[in-house]
């Protein structure tokens, strides 16, 4: 946020993450393959503790092992909003779980 980023997008199928600046624009990353198959069916709770896990950083944590999870649990992507103070976790046929920042 101080950089002036507004906001990212990790897409999961085009192993992409985009990161978009407040005053328009926006920069393009390739992302390493997460090793794990995008699930067919979007399991919330599955997200949810993945998420949890990162916020806690529980032992062993990782991106990547986060990656592995959430897309293992039917999360073909996220975006985050810095002003909105949430993540919006969508699977393959749109279903959604929004995490608000923890305060």
């Amino acid at each position: 946020m101080a950089e002036g980023f507004e906001g990212y997008a990790v897409d999961f199928r085009a192993r992409t993450a985009t990161y978009y600046m407040a005053g328009g624009g926006a920069a393009a990353f390739a992302i390493p393959d997460p090793e794990a198959e995008i699930a067919a069916t979007f399991d919330a709770a599955a997200v949810k503790s993945a998420i949890g896990e990162a916020q806690r950083l529980a032992p062993g944590y990782t991106y990547r092992g986060f990656c592995r999870k959430v897309a293992a649990a039917g999360c073909a992507g996220y975006g985050v909003s810095f002003p909105g103070r949430r993540v919006l976790y969508m699977g393959r046929t749109a279903e959604t779980h929004v995490e608000y920042f923890p305060d």
